[in-house]
């Protein structure tokens, strides 16, 4: 999946460097959910391209109609021979005598088309691996919806990303803001009467979506660049109606003349109601999708893919089930609210697994009690890890009723104090009947929870730890670094790298820099991070002039490296934490730690190797004692750097990200040997389903 922010364009769904799940059916479907047209005309050797990402599928229950739309180019008949001879049932080409162009081939297929549901992808162009399986189920879960497509990249001859979609309904009268790469219900392309043969020098899908309008249809647009619109050198030549100006206006004209009603009326409207709680179909699995599975798969279900601590140790925990113990991971992100920031990082996962759901991108909250119990099975899924999901817990009843041969385990980071008397670690007590097994961040957290009431026997602590030969200030150009960021080789850096987020307390972290400025004219601090508190900091360092302090936003994992590499002070007054990765981080990259003496900190930040203060109960007392703290490590340079290099020594003599890999994969096999010989009581079935339905009628974010 593409990262918007910075786009590789190389980087596409059929690239050797990208990740894949697994996908292979155990069997052809007894009949397809899902039918794929693809018009073929001369279409050259990119064609392979196409069908990499068809055969890559989450979603493998389908069949793929190829529409030979009158080639006579030996090379591409070829090609049609070749896919045609392959032992896949699913795979029909279909003949047109003469070339009659795209309108007529997807009518063609939409003819033949065995299941409910017509996807359409062109030849040349390239689709994610889970898009097909959102799209299906987006459109199970959203019956109002007549169409879905996806956020789209363009790329080869032109690069660029587009987020139009079918939401910015008024737009279609004056443009077309979709490509003619879509699912759609069969029975309202059927009902439209299909595309219009009539139309051969492009736009036709454009006319497509108006003369679904003009009949009361319309869809949606799923928040995520899962389609690739490949752009070739002659297009605008080849497509005249969109290249030339003067016929892209006229043919403009045209569908204003023809859809008259649309301009004067305005687009329809869709309606939002979702599907009747406790209705039959609520729980019902529409689809098998069952895949062949040859190593263990793993399900972790999390609130999102933000920036944070807790989100870079799921990162890490991938990263070693992937590639140290060639696990298959699955992805799900369970909130149901969030801004711009909230799954800023899901690009990044994506570089890990292909099998990646972002559940409120493409579902209705209603669905997904049902869909997570979908995955379990189409993945025959050997373990389901919660990690700070509320909804994962609150579904465990279900789930488990659902999936008894499945091993359920949890991961909690910290003790919330003014949520639900304890946060997760509460949530993960109340469900301990659910789990198989509980790891914790810190001996600290394990004690919180044994001393309220949790089984000793199934409690235990994993440290998040960290890669100390990638954390390394050794690979950087400390020098390098600070001349390109304007930093004087003198000055001492302080950072402060976090989601800007209540729990980081900015507020303290303002007020501490702001005393700091007239004692020391010679610091500059660099704020790395994003989050709905950003917009105050940037106010309090507009308001009280504290130009020393550079606001940097999100930054990459490499960007934080080199900004950890060129600086001397980590300083993070969090309000409560388990261990903040953060910390780790910082003591591997060498700089002496400034924070707070809250969860299980002291196990990491040991005399010598940083400063941990206690929290009090008056905000003022405690800005004066970070204030002194800091002070004198830029007063004295010497101890500072001491302190940083024994903070060093100890991330690598005792918290190894490999460690933490190894432990992580035996406490998965522990819990699935403990499901195996000491299964939790089942809880009946319509009970578990009843329970599902009222989890999904309270107002759970995530």
């Amino acid at each position: 999946m593409i990262d918007p922010q910075k786009p590789n364009y190389l980087s596409t769904p059929v690239h050797p460097s990208r990740r894949r799940f697994q996908y292979q059916a155990d069997h052809p479907p007894a009949s397809p959910v899902v039918t794929i047209i693809t018009p073929f005309y001369n279409t050259g050797a990119v064609f392979h391209e196409t069908a990499v990402c068809v055969f890559n599928q989450s979603l493998q229950d389908w069949e793929w109609l190829i529409i030979n739309d009158g080639s006579d180019d030996p090379d591409a008949l070829a090609i049609l021979d070749h896919y045609a001879q392959l032992a896949d049932p699913r795979i029909r080409i279909i003949h047109q005598i003469n070339n009659q162009g795209l309108s007529a081939a997807r009518n063609k297929g939409a003819l033949h088309a065995q299941s409910q549901f017509l996807f359409f992808v062109d030849g040349d162009d390239l689709i994610e691996a889970t898009l097909l399986e959102k799209c299906l189920w987006c459109l199970l879960s959203k019956p109002a919806l007549s169409f879905i497509n996806s956020f789209t990249v363009h790329f080869g001859s032109k690069e660029d990303v587009s987020k139009s979609d079918f939401g910015e309904r008024e737009r279609f009268l004056v443009e077309n803001c979709a490509t003619s790469n879509f699912m759609i219900r069969k029975i309202v392309y059927q009902a439209v009467g299909g595309c219009d043969i009539d139309i051969r020098d492009g736009m036709e899908d454009w006319d497509f979506w108006l003369r679904c309008a003009s009949k009361g249809y319309w869809g949606d647009t799923i928040p995520e660049y899962l389609f690739w619109y490949r752009r070739r050198q002659n297009h605008e030549q080849r497509w005249t109606n969109w290249g030339d100006s003067q016929k892209f206006e006229q043919f403009r004209d045209s569908l204003h003349i023809k859809y008259s009603t649309l301009v004067e009326q305005g687009m329809p409207s869709l309606a939002t109601a979702a599907p009747t709680m406790y209705s039959e179909q609520s729980l019902w699995l529409p689809v098998d999708n069952s895949l062949k599975k040859n190593k263990k798969r793993i399900m972790l279900l999390v609130p999102w893919f933000a920036i944070g601590g807790g989100d870079k140790f799921n990162l890490d925990l991938i990263g070693q089930l992937v590639d140290r113990h060639d696990c298959d991971v699955t992805l799900v992100a369970t909130n149901t609210y969030g801004d711009t920031w909230s799954n800023i990082w899901l690009p990044v996962f994506a570089k890990l697994s292909s099998d990646l759901f972002v559940l409120k991108h493409f579902l209705n909250p209603t669905d997904f009690p049902r869909f997570l119990h979908y995955l379990i099975r189409s993945r025959k899924i050997d373990s389901v890890v919660v990690t700070h999901s509320e909804l994962g817990y609150r579904l465990l009843p279900y789930l488990r009723a659902q999936c008894p041969q499945v091993a359920f385990m949890d991961y909690v980071h910290m003790e919330i104090p003014n949520w639900m008397n304890g946060g997760f670690p509460r949530l993960s007590l109340m469900y301990q009947q659910q789990l198989d097994l509980t790891l914790t961040t810190s001996n600290h957290l394990t004690k919180w929870m044994t001393d309220r009431g949790g089984d000793p026997k199934k409690i235990e602590t994993c440290y998040i730890n960290i890669d100390a030969d990638a954390w390394n200030p050794a690979l950087f150009n400390r020098t390098a670094i600070r001349a390109d960021l304007g930093i004087a080789q003198n000055a001492t850096v302080i950072t402060y790298v976090c989601r800007l987020v209540d729990q980081k307390r900015p507020q303290i972290f303002a007020k501490v820099m702001n005393a700091l400025k007239n004692e020391h004219p010679n610091i500059i601090c660099l704020v790395a991070g994003d989050g709905p508190e950003r917009g105050f900091l940037e106010k309090y360092i507009e308001d009280n002039d504290l130009s020393f302090v550079k606001m940097l936003g999100a930054q990459s994992e490499n960007e934080v490296k080199q900004l950890l590499a060129c600086a001397d002070i980590f300083f993070l007054p969090s309000d409560h934490e388990g261990i903040a990765l953060a910390i780790y981080e910082a003591m591997a990259m060498g700089l002496a730690v400034v924070g707070a003496d809250v969860g299980g900190q002291s196990e990491l930040v040991t005399t010598g190797c940083g400063f941990l203060l206690p929290r009090l109960n008056n905000d003022d007392a405690e800005i004066q004692a970070y204030t002194a703290t800091l002070s004198m490590l830029i007063k004295d340079p010497q101890r500072c750097r001491r302190v940083g290099q024994m903070a060093q020594l100890r991330i690598r003599d005792h918290f190894s990200l490999n460690a933490m890999g190894d432990f992580f994969m035996q406490a998965i096999q522990r819990a699935c040997e403990i499901t195996r010989t000491h299964p939790p009581a089942r809880i009946p079935q319509d009970l578990a389903n009843t329970w599902a339905l009222e989890v999904i009628r309270l107002p759970v974010q995530s």
